[in-house]
């Protein structure tokens, strides 16, 4: 399955799609994984952390780890202590950490 993210690389600064393979997000970490090798046309291979992801590539990763219809998704578990949710959908099962929004409430 192709799941196309857009990147800017940090070396060149120039932006470009990517072809990521399959997403999934580390249960540890809470950072993506990628099935296949992030690649700049200009510099070649890069780490996550060499790359920014644009607004855009916000917008189609959370698309790719959240895809699902809402009739779907089933909150597994609330860890109410570590703000952590447990969140299964079609996709597989994901961990996400709540953040406090700009009002300072969760």
């Amino acid at each position: 399955m192709a799941v196309i993210i857009n990147f800017q690389c940090k070396k060149c600064r120039k932006v470009f799609d990517c072809d990521v393979g399959l997403v999934d997000v580390d249960e540890k970490t809470f950072r993506p994984l990628f099935g296949k090798k992030i690649v700049c046309p200009g510099c070649g291979e890069r780490s996550l952390e060499d790359v920014f992801l644009t607004e855009l590539g916000q917008s189609q990763l959370t698309t790719a780890t959240l895809d699902f219809d809402d009739d779907e998704l089933d909150f597994d578990d609330v860890d109410e202590e570590d703000d952590i949710i447990t969140v299964t959908s079609p996709g597989g099962t994901s961990r996400w950490r709540l953040e406090a929004c700009a009002g300072g409430e969760k």
